[in-house]
């Protein structure tokens, strides 16, 4: 949820206005009926902005580089591990 904020303002108090409504929106048996029932306040902005194009670029581009495709899988023994957990330090 976004809120329309002045990160600038000291004196903001547009997310504590927010409280109440999270707080029902956390209780509520269901999140779907809750929004259907209970409109978020006009405080809260309804509009989402255009997302940048950097979302859709594939990676490399535009200075932003994905190292996911880079790491290695690693196996781990669960056996050694817990063995190696179980030793104490300095121990024979």
């Amino acid at each position: 949820m976004q809120i329309v904020s002045w990160f600038d303002d000291p004196c903001d108090t547009a997310l504590l206005d927010l409280i109440p409504y999270l707080k029902g929106l956390a209780t509520a048996p269901s999140v779907i009926t809750y929004l259907q029932t209970c409109p978020p306040p006009s405080s809260a902005a309804i509009a989402q902005p255009e997302p940048s194009s950097w979302l859709y670029a594939p990676s490399g581009m535009n200075g932003v580089y994905d190292d996911e495709d880079d790491e290695e899988d690693v196996s781990i023994d669960q056996e050694q591990a817990s063995t190696q957990d179980q030793q104490q330090p300095g121990g024979a």
